[in-house]
């Protein structure tokens, strides 16, 4: 099984996740790969952390002495980083395709997560309103 983390990004590198990683199925949009880091911006808040904190309790390896055991430990994982505001893939409404890259990215994964939140100000975006149409 293969899940998507959708979210703040994820610490590729953190001792219970690194195993499952999976960077075959990074997204590509405009040239450029994204492998799914968190905001290296020491002011992105929580964030920075939270898809990390996701990906463990989703795919966190067991039985290693740290961490927690995920409940779907074994599954491989790829994280889309939408709230980096440095990324074309950030839902903001800047670069409407970017985003729309990003949504359909899931239809080559079996679960997806997404768990964030935008401020009430995006709730009516374009990228929004185009991505509910085509789904």
């Amino acid at each position: 099984m293969h899940v998507g983390i959708y979210d703040g990004g994820v610490d590729l590198g953190h001792e219970d996740l690194k195993s499952s990683y999976d960077g075959t199925r990074n997204i590509t949009y405009g040239g450029v790969t994204y492998n799914g880091s968190p905001d290296d911006d020491p002011n992105a808040g929580i964030w920075q952390f939270h898809g990390t904190c996701v990906a463990g309790l989703i795919v966190g390896t067991g039985n290693n002495g740290t961490g927690i055991i995920g409940v779907a430990h074994g599954a491989d994982f790829t994280s889309v980083n939408i709230l980096d505001e440095s990324s074309r893939l950030y839902f903001d409404g800047r670069d409407q395709r970017g985003i729309l890259a990003a949504f359909y990215h899931m239809a080559a994964l079996d679960v997806v997560n997404q768990s964030w939140n935008v401020a009430q100000n995006y709730s009516n975006t374009p990228a929004l309103r185009a991505h509910v149409a085509e789904s």
